[in-house]
């Protein structure tokens, strides 16, 4: 919506009703479809619609008030006819293909006025003559520039909530992104969620337990800083993206400054501290993990600590990457000094590749700090094998994409006697590590719920979402 508010202005749908229609609108979700039309109303719309369709009609079944058995039959009848005619006349139409949406921010003090993040702030010259009057009076209250670019502009507080984005699969979305991260240290978040219902699904769901994790601050619901309600304003001059519908002067607190941004791109600055493309972090997906073949990198010492694995000097940055290239600094190097390298540790022996590490026992204990596993898997390993872990690393692994595999310990020092040559097979539907030279195959154990989700590629969220139909139904059972 932000796209196309910028696109026919805060005004341009003044009077009018706005139907949305086309195949981007079918292939959304209810939730989505709902802060559509709720946003017409920043274009001047009287309303918004979107003709009823299998989407609509399975979001009502077995709720509470809906119709039930013949009546409802006759009511989706009813329903399939409110359609626009093929041939109906508009009073005005608009095209937008969405492969030309990018993420988008508002610079300025209505809603009307967006950007790509990636994009430069307008300048008068690149705008419509009638924009150009309040251009210099909203930048000035922005405290921003004419031609500067907006992505890293320093953010203060993140606000996702208001009627327009805290429905549950807001939340969601939001949650499976922050999973794993830790909001930027200057930067105040509050998750506010749309009703009270949106908020006991989220806490059913544990999604408040990844919120909390992450250093976002899950409140009550209502309307909170979409208007300054109560307490939850945001001090002048500082700046908030927030998923609410306003950003006019004042609307969150004398003097604050509003962004308004979808909510990953709000996540994506509550985790940065700036304004940040989302898609430069969206590349951090889980892959899904089923039958691994390669060489291994052998390190026979027991009682590999997660201090050894990622030094705790390299945890300050607030995202997964670049980890990897401090995998067993220490070990690496000599006086932590890059044009140091030790030759003899397998990491610096080009004879040693491939995406398995077969470590010592007891691998991964010490501290709990994730990490370890983000660096593991930043390094290119997407599994690990030993005759025993730490039950804190064998969950952050297992969390992150990286397959613990636990041999006993004969078989593991039969692996280590291998030459650099050999390839182990690790399939994960059944369970099994083979080495490949000799045959010599063990079964390791691994939690079904967790083998779900690496075969798929799913966090815990995705799984939720992977089941939602049986969730739906069980709601629906319940009411």
């Amino acid at each position: 919506m932000l796209y196309i508010l910028s696109k026919i202005t805060a005004s341009g749908a003044t009077g009018y009703a706005v139907e949305f229609a086309g195949s981007a609108i079918r292939s959304l979700s209810m939730e989505a479809r709902m802060t559509i039309c709720n946003m017409s109303i920043e274009m001047g719309g009287r309303c918004g619609l979107i003709a009823p369709d299998e989407t609509t009609f399975q979001y009502l079944k077995g709720r509470t008030f809906a119709p039930k058995d013949a009546e409802w039959d006759a009511q989706v009848a009813a329903w399939k006819t409110l359609q626009s005619d093929a041939n109906a006349v508009f009073d005005k139409e608009y095209h937008f293909d969405a492969a030309d949406i990018q993420p988008m921010i508002t610079y300025g003090t209505n809603p009307g006025m967006g950007m790509a993040v990636a994009d430069h702030i307008p300048t008068t010259e690149t705008i419509n003559d009638s924009d150009r009057s309040g251009l210099a009076k909203s930048l000035a209250y922005m405290g921003l520039e004419q031609g500067a670019p907006i992505r890293g502009q320093k953010i203060d507080y993140v606000f996702i909530g208001s009627c327009t984005n805290s429905r549950i699969e807001d939340l969601r979305m939001v949650a499976a992104f922050v999973k794993g991260r830790k909001k930027a240290a200057d930067v105040e978040v509050w998750i506010v969620p749309g009703s009270k219902q949106v908020e006991a699904q989220a806490r059913a769901e544990g999604i408040d337990k990844v919120f909390e994790e992450a250093g976002f601050q899950l409140r009550q619901p209502g309307c909170s800083a979409c208007l300054g309600m109560n307490e939850d304003k945001i001090p002048a001059g500082k700046y908030c993206i927030s998923t609410s519908n306003r950003n006019f002067e004042g609307r969150q607190g004398a003097g604050a400054r509003t962004l308004l941004a979808p909510p990953l791109t709000a996540a994506a600055a509550a985790i940065t501290g700036g304004v940040t493309d989302v898609r430069e972090l969206l590349n951090e997906v889980m892959k899904a993990l089923t039958t691994i073949q390669s060489r291994f990198v052998p390190i026979n010492i027991e009682n590999i600590d997660t201090d050894q694995i990622i030094p705790a000097r390299f945890l300050k940055a607030t995202t997964r990457d670049g980890f990897g290239k401090n995998l067993f600094r220490d070990w690496r190097y000599y006086n932590d000094d890059e044009s140091k390298t030790r030759a003899d540790f397998p990491l610096n022996m080009s004879q040693f590749d491939g995406e398995i590490l077969v470590a010592g026992k007891n691998f991964g204990c010490g501290s709990s700090r994730e990490h370890a596993a983000w660096a593991l898997q930043d390094y290119g390993f997407r599994v690990v094998v030993s005759s025993f872990f730490a039950d804190i690393f064998r969950n952050n692994a297992l969390n992150n994409g990286v397959l613990p595999v636990q041999v006993t310990d004969a078989f593991l020092q039969r692996i280590f006697l291998q030459d650099n040559n050999t390839e182990l097979t690790v399939d994960l539907a059944s369970q099994t590590i083979t080495i490949n030279s000799t045959g010599e195959l063990e079964q390791f154990d691994i939690n079904p719920y967790k083998k779900t989700c690496l075969l798929n590629g799913y966090d815990d969220i995705d799984y939720l979402l992977s089941i939602k139909e049986e969730i739906q139904q069980f709601e629906t059972q319940q009411a």
